[in-house]
């Protein structure tokens, strides 16, 4: 006895819609979206790290400066604090003092009586200068930038511009019993280094937001 056998059905894909199409097209721009944002967020992540490694590079060098740079045999003229013991420049004797017709005699006295300045005198501006010109320091670079950092008076979120900036503060003690320990104020480039610094560090990131780094004295 003969039986017949029935044929076996096959399966077969749907066939995509256009709004098939349309949404696998969405989840692809999606998937390139989020990958690009991870990646500028990575790439924000990295230069962020580098002007906080650019803050604790001056943070340290000022913190060994300021456990040497009272010395009288510290290296650096322009960063060097008030030498409690350093003798005071030589006086001229009677006669030695400068004849009043000899102008070139004169001169030469006040050039020597003039590079025996005391420390006092130093500035930070004069400092910094050495930072940024003559010191390991001087090839530092803003990572968003690429250009040596600037030293602002504060970090804003609302100004990205700041974004790699430094922010140096001297801190000064108030009075005891005050509300609030000191008072903070810009490191100006006209203010004298001569004494002891109390500092803050801070940088400023992507946003323009201060990160601190650190306090210490200088």
């Amino acid at each position: 006895m003969n039986e017949s056998v029935e044929p076996k059905a096959t399966l077969s894909m749907p066939a995509l819609t256009a709004g098939d199409k349309f949404f696998v097209g969405i989840m692809v721009l999606v998937l390139f979206a989020v990958t690009g944002l991870g990646m500028m967020a990575l790439q924000e992540g990295h230069k962020t790290e580098g002007g906080k490694r650019n803050a604790e590079a001056l943070a340290a060098w000022m913190t060994a400066a300021g456990a040497d740079r009272f010395n009288a045999d510290y290296a650096v003229a322009a960063c060097a604090g008030a030498n409690k013991h350093a003798s005071t420049p030589p006086v001229l004797q009677a006669s030695e003092q400068a004849d009043p017709q000899n102008s070139e005699s004169n001169n030469a006295d006040s050039a020597a009586l003039h590079t025996s300045a005391p420390a006092e005198a130093q500035t930070w501006g004069g400092c910094l200068a050495y930072l940024q010109e003559k010191s390991p320091l001087k090839d530092l670079r803003n990572p968003f930038t690429g250009q040596t950092p600037k030293y602002e008076a504060a970090c804003s979120g609302s100004d990205y511009h700041l974004a790699g900036a430094l922010v140096l503060e001297k801190l000064v003690p108030t009075p005891p019993g005050s509300s609030v320990p000191y008072i903070a104020s810009q490191l100006a480039a006209t203010d004298r280094i001569g004494e002891k610094l109390q500092l803050r560090l801070s940088v400023c990131d992507k946003g323009g937001y201060g990160i601190k780094v650190g306090e210490f004295e200088f």
